[in-house]
């Protein structure tokens, strides 16, 4: 009896599949604090022989899982006869109106055509995943839903970095409503993109979608102001704390990892590279990293950098100057320079670049206690929202976090 209860507590795995970092991959049931039906990625397997249909894992971590039913292969028939049927349909007449009125591709993601891509991909700023716009499709017609919403898709053949972005989307969301930042809204994860041979050997991400990212924004619209340029200082700094407060530092906190909605609210994206607090960073960009990491770096032990939260502050406080000025601090340099600049600061050099500084004196004061070339000076997420600078419009923090 004290055996079957032992192993009706144990969280399941189905459709699973082991990846290269050791880890496994899969759809969860029974877990006490993920919902049902989440598509998760452990942490390393202590034992990879273990990684069997059926069979009890542990990982790292302690954490146990029984391994259902592996992630089954699809046989050449099944996608011939789904080639078929897309073909039919596309010369449907509502079909071809669908596809003048959303740009559609023709294109689907997921195993059971859950969304139609359409126009084309942009690369992300890492370079990583193609972007693309996509719809969700309405399962009785294979169209667009009615009214139907623009996404994004994040289409990468690196499952193992989507899928710990999707997992950190996940740690966000089970801290509740009061602790989620201001990040775009996560969707779906798709371990496998879909049938279509262009995509079977890739993994996707459905999130939210804004109109465009914050560094093209202020290229073409120049520096904030005023309620706008406070307004994006807290939406920054809220996500940098919902992070933290998740056990993570994001590692790559820059304008070009927010979006700009349609609403002009301003949202973090892109978390493959946010690592927890302790851990080493898997990859950097020397824009958003602080001095110190850069010195780490140069001496060739950047891989085995322990990350902390003072890292973000720093990126915050790079972050806040450009949304000040218009420009990035390092703008027009190559990643070389930029990281022999940073490694070469002293306590002096950013107090002496900002003197003159055109904006709030306030948040110029709080600019310069996040670029502290000391870490240990550099305050937390908390004491940034309590600076005079946010608290001279309280109202807007209070309507900010309902």
């Amino acid at each position: 009896m004290q055996l079957v209860a032992l192993s009706a507590t144990i969280p399941t795995l189905d459709k699973w599949k082991a990846i290269s970092s050791g880890s496994v991959i899969g759809t969860v049931r029974n877990h006490p604090a993920i919902a049902d039906g989440d598509v998760i990625t452990t942490s390393p397997i202590q034992d990879p022989e273990m990684i069997n249909r059926q069979s009890i894992v542990t990982t790292a971590s302690g954490s146990k899982y029984k391994l259902l039913e592996p992630r089954p292969e699809v046989g050449a028939a099944t996608i011939n006869e789904m080639e078929t049927a897309a073909l039919k349909a596309a010369f449907s007449s509502e079909w071809q109106e669908a596809v003048r009125k959303y740009k559609l591709t023709g294109a689907t993601i997921g195993l059971e055509d859950e969304y139609l891509l359409a126009s084309k991909p942009e690369r992300s700023t890492s370079g990583k995943s193609n972007i693309w716009e996509a719809y969700k499709t309405d399962d009785s017609t294979g169209l667009p839903v009615n009214d139907a919403v623009p996404i994004c898709l994040k289409l990468s053949t690196n499952l193992e970095s989507i899928s710990r972005e999707y997992d950190n989307y996940r740690k966000l969301n089970i801290l509740g409503i009061w602790e989620t930042g201001r990040f775009v809204r996560c969707y779906e994860f798709f371990p496998v993109a879909g049938y279509d041979k262009r995509y079977r050997n890739q993994c996707a991400l459905a999130i939210e979608r804004g109109s465009r990212d914050l560094k093209s924004f202020l290229n073409s619209r120049g520096r904030l102001e005023n309620n706008e340029l406070r307004d994006a200082c807290t939406s920054a700094t809220q996500c940098v704390q919902a992070l933290h407060n998740a056990g993570l530092v994001w590692t790559d906190m820059k304008t070009e990892n927010f979006v700009v909605m349609p609403n002009g609210e301003v949202k973090g994206i892109d978390l493959e590279s946010a690592m927890p607090i302790g851990d080493y960073p898997v990859d950097y960009s020397p824009e958003a990293c602080p001095p110190e990491f850069a010195a780490a770096f140069l001496a060739g032990e950047g891989p085995y950098f322990e990350l902390e939260t003072s890292y973000d502050v720093w990126s915050l406080g790079m972050l806040m100057l450009e949304l000040s000025t218009g420009r990035g601090y390092f703008d027009g340099k190559n990643p070389a320079q930029i990281t022999r600049m940073l490694r070469d600061m002293d306590e002096t050099t950013m107090t002496e670049d900002l003197k003159n500084l055109k904006c709030d004196g306030r948040l110029k004061d709080l600019i310069c206690r996040c670029l502290q070339r000391d870490r240990r000076k550099r305050p937390n997420t908390a004491q940034i929202l309590l600076h005079p600078y946010f608290l001279a419009n309280p109202f807007l923090f209070f309507r900010d976090r309902n």
